[in-house]
């Protein structure tokens, strides 16, 4: 792991937040996350001011129209650390495309099984594939639509 920046705001600093796209509510501030296919899932900003948990952000232009928000610190990272933060990324996303592909080739194997049981597929052994949707689901990988 790369040692980043203690987190200890303090106005003046320069900061990156996270944004999602919500279908309903337009776009909200989360955590910031780190995407290198997608720039626009992030705000830069300076912090005006730090009370408690919380900082004033004033952001840059943006098209989302957020000028100054009150923003919990666990939603913020120091502009500074950017390149740590893609290094990292870009070195566990490595292991983790190992552990995918181990995954794939599991996967490849128990569909195998299902049709050796006569089901249509993997997918149709719902008492059997409730592990892998629970842990899909609690990785962010929205499963929900698979028996539509």
């Amino acid at each position: 792991m790369i040692k980043m920046t203690k987190n200890e705001f303090k106005a003046g600093d320069k900061v990156l937040a996270g944004l999602i796209h919500n279908d309903w509510y337009g776009v909200d501030i989360v955590p910031f996350y780190f995407d290198p296919d997608y720039d626009s899932s992030r705000l830069q900003g300076t912090i005006l001011k730090v009370k408690s948990a919380k900082a004033l952000v004033k952001f840059e232009k943006n098209d989302w129209g957020f000028k100054q928000e009150l923003v919990d610190l666990k939603f913020l990272v120091l502009q500074k650390d950017l390149p740590n933060i893609e290094v990292q990324y870009k070195q566990i996303s490595e292991l983790v495309k190992v552990k995918l592909q181990e995954a794939a080739s599991i996967i490849n194997e128990a569909g195998e099984l299902a049709k050796q049981a006569k089901a249509g597929e993997l997918s149709d052994m719902t008492l059997a594939i409730g592990p892998l949707i629970e842990a899909m689901d609690n990785n962010g990988w929205n499963s929900s639509s698979w028996d539509c």
